[in-house]
């Protein structure tokens, strides 16, 4: 996304997003992966994906390397844009009492996160 970006003011929101997807939001999935017993990288490569998993993963990795900028923009969009409405629909109810649910719903809910899916928007809709 970032080297494909059109100038430099698309490219500095991008930057900011990626540092809170390496930041942050990934930190919240390796304490999730120590809280459920799958810390180890190789534990978790051999608990297997159902096929939709596979095929999606399968659809990132292949927009990220040979993408261009509208088709790395279609697969991000849904899918931050979904979890967006998700973690919306949800944060006044989402149990507290444990991190796993409500720290992703923290994540991807409110003003800083639905800036990052309009800035997404924004871009394909160019």
């Amino acid at each position: 996304l970032i080297s494909k970006a059109r100038c430099l003011q698309d490219r500095v929101p991008a930057c900011q997003f990626a540092a809170v997807i390496t930041g942050a939001e990934n930190t919240y999935f390796e304490r999730c992966f120590q809280e459920l017993g799958c810390a180890d990288v190789e534990r978790r490569i051999a608990i297997p994906n159902a096929a939709c998993t596979t095929g999606f993963i399968d659809l990132m990795r292949d927009v990220a390397s040979n993408g261009s900028l509208g088709e790395i923009l279609s697969v991000l969009v849904v899918c931050e844009w979904t979890y967006l409405c998700w973690g919306e629909a949800v944060s006044s109810t989402t149990n507290r009492d444990e991190f796993i649910t409500y720290e992703w719903v923290d994540l991807h809910s409110g003003p800083a996160f639905r800036s990052v899916v309009d800035y997404l928007r924004g871009l394909l809709d160019k």
